[in-house]
Formats: structure tokens, sequence, C-alpha cells
């Protein structure tokens, strides 16, 4: 699954046919159903915070957790998007192209698509916030 989700996400910028020969390579082997089922679990498997505890995010299990936007909010989203992609049969573009093309072969709605894309495109905005004021700061 890791190996899958390197080279759906790869962007080769030299040997370009050799990119395009094993990303090829995956699609006509690997585009099972057991196969997109395990990338399917592996996609859904992080689970994002569920709500506020004393000002902090929580967790399952961990009521002083402080929320990653990174692996709590971009990474579910990216990898829904890497899976839509695989069954699209066509991973490039980044996430929010992933998500369009999955909602122009219906793999999900446009609501869904509308609401997936705010919600990278927001959190994103909040990671690329804090990296600014943290070099501002010098931290």
């Amino acid at each position: 699954m890791l190996f899958s989700s390197i080279v759906a996400d790869s962007r080769p910028i030299t040997s370009l046919p050799l990119g395009r020969s094993v990303l090829d390579s995956m699609f006509t082997s690997a585009r099972t159903l057991p196969y997109l089922s395990m990338l399917l679990s592996n996609a859904l498997a992080p689970r994002p915070p569920k709500g506020f505890v004393g000002g902090r995010f929580s967790k399952p299990g961990d009521q002083h957790a402080q929320i990653d936007l990174k692996s709590g909010g971009l990474q579910p989203i990216t990898a829904l998007a890497r899976w839509l992609g695989v069954v699209a049969g066509d991973v490039r573009g980044s996430t929010t192209a992933r998500l369009h093309r999955a909602r122009d072969f219906a793999l999900i709605t446009p609501d869904e698509a509308d609401s997936l894309i705010s919600a990278y495109e927001g959190i994103y905005h909040l990671i690329l916030e804090r990296q600014i004021v943290a070099l501002q700061s010098g931290s």
C-alpha cells in the first residue's frame, strides 16, 4: 500500500517514460476490487479529531490532544483523493485536481467535492499562516 501511494503521488521530473511505465503497470495489475478495498481502508484509517475538550481538539482516547493540521486535516483528504485518482485511473495533478476529476467521473457528488476542496484549502491556508508567523517570529 505504501509503494502504491508513493507511485500514485510521484511526479517524475526525469525519465518520464520510466515513471509513466511504473504507473501504468500499477494500474493494469493492481486495480482489482481487493486492492482498491485495501487502499480505501488505508486511506480512511486516519481519524480526524472529533471536537473540543477544554479548548483543545480531542482525539479518541486522548482528552488533552492538540490537532495536527497536516495529519488530522490534510492527510485524510489527500488519501481519499489519491484513492479516487486510482479508481478513476488518473492520479495526475494536485489533491484538488483529483477531487475535481472524481466529481467529473461521478465518483463523488458535486457537494462532496466542494466540501472536501473547501476543507482542504482552508486547512492548507491555516498551516501556511502558522508557518509564516513561525518564520517571522524566528521559531
